[in-house]
């Protein structure tokens, strides 16, 4: 074997520094090169010749004559390009793997395998955590030489001060004095590819720099290419980057390019320095809104989406948030609300706001009322009404800012129904004074269109009752009547919710199942996309459960819980779904699927910010019921703690009372059973009613008091659901 270092070569100089690795020299009247087809000839030989990109039309030519003459002769080239010789067998070298086929995991991986190698060489006594040196190596994009270079910084840094450091790449990536020259550091392997190029090549190189999904061959013509450059002439420079490796190609239906991270950032840093970035990322603002009103204008239409969208989200991403100081508002309006929009329908609703939220900074009039009402929607999707509350509030001043009486009246008075309806997901739910003064200002500006009307009824109704939660029973019934001639789903949504919660007081339980599955009958005429439906769809699953638990109807809540959970709406809101699931479960006696459905509510809670969810409370006294129940006393006070801190309400409290009498029965505690029996009114207990009276009249019976337990199950008028 014979290996050939072509890094200080020239092209007129490849046959000598071949010559010079045989250990031939000149003769009289015999060409070098023929020296060495006359050495190869003879017997079998391995020649490996490195670093043939900047001397590749030499090394073609001279390496197609030795094969030809030599039939034992086998050469190995490494170069970034091809060398475009007919006898050429392409290998490509890619990245190493991340994932060990084995552990299914980082550990084991072999781009693992190499960081620890080389990190032990330095420091043999070193064992830092796999997966960090995994998540090391993937922001790497499993570069050999990268890995190399961070391995070489373990020793000195620690694992996760290479982490730390991995932010400015370049600076960390650098090698130690001894290394070949070209292999000190990353930025001089790039830049030794860079010089390469030639103009045109270096231009769409730095600008493909902002895409940081990748990009397809439209992409890069409209953020790379000049204005005179075809389409052809893209694809052709395009292709000529991938052959020389600054580019990788992910085929597929439609091909893509993308550059490793690390080359991304060497680009974006040419780009910064090109005097040509704000342009440049003018045209991917502009390019990023019109795919994203694409894939809108798909959705809407009910056509395949996802798949498209998932492909370029990042990129959209990037261009909305990495504007110049001056960015062509319109285009950053027309962007955000597209990709809030997506966003909400792929169930990402915490981002969905946040976008909705930036296309009303960027634009102004009912532009941006409408923007502030659909970040509010998404909030109430979310659970977070306090959020809701305030959006709508600041649309109705935008609103009358904009002499526009109608939105701000709509606004005024769906401020005042989320005050009313939903208390328990605020942090400190708005006073009935200020909720007065909003219902009169929207009184004040409002016409007599059917819509702003039906929307003053349902704020009046939802006032009216000086219970919260509980929509006035007369008001209430006129609101589904004014959302039906008006023919907004989610207004009669709204409204049939102010009815139930009207039946749900008045202790009509079957009544208010009843209503909601008349709510739930309407999700098959919602238009999903639609983030005005979004609160309603989880507020429907929610008091279908509600209902059905009270009503005593357990498998039907539990069926309605789990639809939830598959919902998209309830995906994105997990620990709702999750906390009607572990509410039903307890309930029913699946003990063990309860404390699995309240531990992932719990984590879902934890990874959404810990918002105010009142509602969850009966859930997590559920959990402590099963614990009690099952003898761990110890987490039974945990999740009871856990339920007070969340909610203040004292209906929810009494169903913790339930829960203890519940559990001393189960003990065997009769004294404490029959104390805590005597604090469960029913005119506390609201939904939870019928499994207090189920309670009281055990207690009874367990007292010897059989008549009063007959009394109490005959006003029940069901079996307890509790055995």
């Amino acid at each position: 074997m014979v290996f050939v270092d072509l890094v200080p070569v020239s092209a007129a100089f490849v046959p000598q520094a071949v010559a010079a690795a045989l250990g031939i020299t000149a003769r009289p009247q015999q060409p070098l090169a023929d020296a060495v087809r006359e050495r190869l000839a003879e017997g079998r030989w391995l020649l490996v010749i490195d670093n043939c990109e900047h001397v590749l039309d030499a090394v073609s030519q001279f390496v197609t004559e030795l094969c030809a003459a030599c039939p034992g002769l086998v050469v190995l080239a490494t170069s970034l390009e091809r060398l475009g010789s007919s006898e050429e067998r392409v290998i490509t070298a890619p990245p190493l793997a991340l994932i060990s086929p084995e552990t299914g995991k980082a550990k084991g991986s072999e781009a693992v395998t190499l960081f620890l190698d080389r990190a032990r060489a330095i420091e043999p006594h070193l064992d830092p955590d796999p997966a960090l040196v995994g998540e090391v190596c993937a922001r790497l994009d499993g570069v050999p030489l990268a890995i190399e270079l961070a391995a070489a910084r373990c020793a000195s840094l620690g694992i996760d001060g290479v982490l730390t450091a991995l932010d400015d790449r370049m600076r960390l990536l650098k090698g130690a004095r001894g290394s070949a020259e070209r292999h000190r550091s990353l930025r001089a392997v790039i830049d030794w590819s860079h010089e390469l190029l030639d103009d045109e090549e270096r231009a769409v190189f730095r600008r493909v720099a902002l895409f940081w999904g990748g990009f397809d061959l439209d992409a890069a013509t409209a953020v790379a290419g000049d204005a005179a450059a075809s389409r052809a002439a893209i694809a052709d420079i395009v292709g000529r980057l991938a052959d020389k490796n600054l580019l990788a190609h992910r085929r597929g239906p439609t091909s893509r390019w993308h550059l490793l991270e690390i080359v991304r950032v060497y680009a974006g840093e040419l780009l910064a320095a090109s005097g040509e970035e704000a342009e440049i990322r003018a045209r991917h603002l502009r390019w990023a809104a019109g795919i994203a009103q694409r894939i809108e204008q798909r959705m809407v239409a009910g056509g395949d989406w996802r798949e498209e969208f998932d492909v370029v989200v990042d990129d959209l991403r990037a261009a909305l948030h990495q504007l110049t100081p001056e960015p062509e508002h319109a285009v950053v309006h027309q962007l955000a609300c597209a990709l809030g929009h997506l966003a909400y329908t792929r169930s990402y609703l915490a981002e969905a706001q946040v976008h909705y939220e930036t296309a009303a900074v960027h634009t102004s009039g009912r532009a941006k009322v409408a923007a502030l009402r659909s970040a509010a929607h998404v909030a109430f999707a979310q659970m977070r009404s306090d959020s809701a509350f305030e959006l709508l509030r600041d649309a109705a001043d935008r609103a009358a800012a904009a002499n526009d009486p109608a939105a701000e009246a709509i606004a005024l008075a769906s401020a005042v129904v989320l005050g009313a309806r939903c208390p328990g997901s605020f942090p400190e739910a708005p006073s009935e004074e200020l909720l007065g003064e909003l219902l009169a200002r929207a009184q004040r500006v409002a016409d007599d269109s059917p819509v702003v009307l039906a929307h003053i009824a349902a704020a009046k109704a939802w006032t009216a009752c000086p219970v919260r939660a509980r929509c006035d029973g007369p008001l209430g019934e006129e609101a589904p009547a004014a959302a039906q001639r008006v023919g907004d789903d989610a207004l009669i949504s709204a409204a049939l919710d102010g009815v139930t919660t009207a039946a749900l007081g008045d202790g009509r339980f079957r009544k208010a199942a009843m209503l909601a599955d008349r709510r739930l009958r309407l999700l098959d005429r919602f238009a999903r996309h639609d983030p005005a439906i979004g609160g309603e769809v989880g507020d429907i699953f929610h008091m279908v459960t509600e209902t059905a638990i009270a009503s005593g109807n357990l498998p039907a809540a539990r069926i309605a819980a789990a639809r939830a959970a598959t919902d998209s709406i309830g995906q994105g809101v997990p620990m709702l779904a999750h906390s009607r699931l572990a509410l039903t479960d307890a309930l029913r006696g699946s003990f063990a699927e309860a404390l699995v459905e309240a531990g992932e509510m719990v984590s879902a809670w934890r990874r959404a910010g810990k918002p105010t969810a009142g509602w969850m409370a009966p859930a997590q006294y559920a959990a402590a019921m099963v614990c009690g129940l099952t003898g761990d006393h110890t987490d039974m006070r945990m999740w009871s703690a856990r339920a007070l801190e969340l909610t203040k309400d004292p209906k929810v409290q009494g169903f913790a009372h339930f829960v203890e009498c519940r559990v001393a029965l189960h003990d065997g505690r009769l004294d404490d059973a029959l104390a805590i029996a005597e604090q469960l009114p029913a005119e506390y207990l609201g939904k939870f009613d019928a499994y207090a009276r189920a309670i009281a009249a055990e207690c009874a019976v367990v007292e010897d008091r059989a008549d009063e337990g007959r009394a109490e199950l005959a006003e029940l008028g069901c079996p307890a659901p509790v055995a």
